[in-house]
């Protein structure tokens, strides 16, 4: 814009110096063009002084915007990295704040849990106390009661007394007689047996439990305790001596009553015992012996009484008085060089070894391995039926 208002004005001051020019004469015409040109050349020179002037200012108003953007942009850096400087504090204020809200959530926690265990310890105390009163009150309880029964026992004997010696004696007397037929009458359940079958026996010496029996109350007069039943070989006999102690079978057919049992029975009262046997073509016989009682295990179930042996089957038992009780874990035997019970696959009342053995293998017929009584049958004849019963001998 200002090299134009230069030129424009340039312009001008040729055209007056030109219309100057028309009114001197010729002959100055050549000195006129002369100074024209001199002032040409100044005007020239001096739009060149004044372009370069022109130039320098533009160069240095470059230079001064060039700068001032310069100090804008740095400005703006300096800006840029303070905000940078406030945001990283501003992330370490917020996990800082955060850390602290941990801390504070933890110590909360921490508030939390010594109160539930202070109210733990409440409650347990609580408890504590409620037990000592409840030990408390139940201890005066039973000093009320230990001094009521005192003297409700003061009152008994004053009673007592009172009361006529005589009276009291024979009162006594006929209490313990219906006692003793009670338990005379619970123990010989078989003796009242009216039909054959499964009845309850108690034994105060054996146990306090009742206990199953099988009765006969047919047989020659009827009140027998079936004690061994053979009769179709559906049971093992060859067994040990735990199980012979305790006892084995089935009641309603083939068992072993057990040796405490037997015991028991034979050590309360005087029994009898009776054998019944039948041969494979139903031919029966019999053998009954007075007086029959065994011992106890620390006696290993001796025979210890067998008397007045009568009846059809011949006597074979009368040879095992004195014997001890014998199984395949037990030898109780005479025998010098073996196990009877293990020979002969039973257990007995063995000698050395046998002359019956009611408890051997069923319907084995080899020489004493079957079910045998040897004065009715053999040694080599195995029985199909064969039952031992006892019963009070009055």
């Amino acid at each position: 814009m200002l090299l134009k208002v230069i030129c424009i004005s340039c312009v001008a001051n040729a055209l007056i110096l030109f219309s100057s020019a028309t009114y001197i004469p010729e002959r100055n015409e050549t000195n006129l063009c002369h100074s024209i040109n001199s002032q040409l050349s100044e005007v020239r020179a001096e739009q060149k002084h004044s372009v370069n002037l022109i130039e320098g200012i533009i160069k240095a108003m470059d230079l001064q915007i060039l700068k001032t953007e310069q100090e804008r942009q740095g400005k703006l850096i300096d800006d840029l990295v303070k905000a940078m400087d406030i945001q990283n504090r501003q992330e370490k204020l917020i996990d800082n704040l955060v850390k602290a809200t941990d801390i504070q959530s933890l110590k909360a926690e921490l508030e939390q849990l010594k109160k539930d265990g202070l109210d733990k310890v409440t409650n347990i105390q609580l408890l504590r106390t409620e037990l000592e009163e409840q030990k408390k009150d139940k201890e005066s309880k039973n000093h009320f009661l230990t001094e009521e029964l005192e003297r409700q026992g003061k009152l008994i004997g004053e009673l007592n007394k009172q009361l006529n010696n005589q009276t009291l004696r024979s009162e006594q007397e006929r209490q313990g007689k219906l006692i003793d037929a009670l338990v005379k009458k619970t123990y010989q359940s078989c003796t009242d047996a009216k039909s054959s079958g499964i009845n309850e026996m108690l034994i105060p010496k054996l146990s306090s439990e009742l206990f199953k029996v099988a009765c006969d109350a047919e047989t020659r007069g009827g009140g027998w305790t079936i004690i061994l039943r053979r009769m179709d070989g559906t049971v093992d006999f060859y067994r040990n001596w735990t199980e012979y102690k305790e006892g084995f079978g089935d009641l309603s057919g083939e068992f072993f009553l057990g040796l405490d049992k037997i015991h028991a029975l034979t050590a309360e009262m005087n029994q009898e015992l009776l054998v019944v046997l039948e041969d494979n073509e139903g031919n029966e016989a019999f053998e009954m012996y007075d007086n029959f009682a065994i011992g106890d295990e620390d006696h290993q179930y001796v025979i210890r009484t067998l008397e007045n042996a009568r009846g059809t089957a011949g006597d074979s038992l009368l040879g095992h008085l004195g014997m001890r009780f014998t199984t395949k874990d037990r030898d109780n035997d005479n025998h010098k060089s073996q196990n009877c019970a293990v020979v002969y696959t039973g257990g007995w009342w063995y000698n050395a070894c046998l002359s019956s053995n009611l408890a051997g293998k069923y319907n084995d017929n080899r020489w004493f391995k079957g079910v045998n009584w040897v004065t009715f049958k053999g040694y080599d004849y195995s029985l199909k039926k064969a039952v031992m019963m006892i019963r009070p001998a009055n």
